[in-house]
């Protein structure tokens, strides 16, 4: 998944490089992305041209690095 940050007081965009190798979120358009804190955004649900998704991740801003929740119990029906 692309990552972007916007710089604001500078108004510019950076892309995020994250780390070789590593495993995040697939691409996605239709989701919700929350700051938790200062280093973490949570992503949940989307939809891509094959499937609705409903699951979550944590993006840690400050090692650019992604990390899939585990969840339990009954999800959110797709919106």
């Amino acid at each position: 998944m692309d990552v972007w940050a916007f710089n604001t007081t500078d108004h510019t965009w950076k892309h995020i490089t994250v780390g070789e190798g590593q495993q995040g979120p697939r691409h996605r358009w239709g989701h919700t992305a929350t700051l938790v804190d200062a280093t973490r955004i949570f992503v949940f649900g989307g939809f891509n041209h094959e499937y609705n998704m409903n699951d979550c991740w944590l993006f840690h801003s400050d090692t650019c690095h992604w990390e899939e929740c585990k969840v339990t119990g009954k999800t959110p029906a797709f919106r």
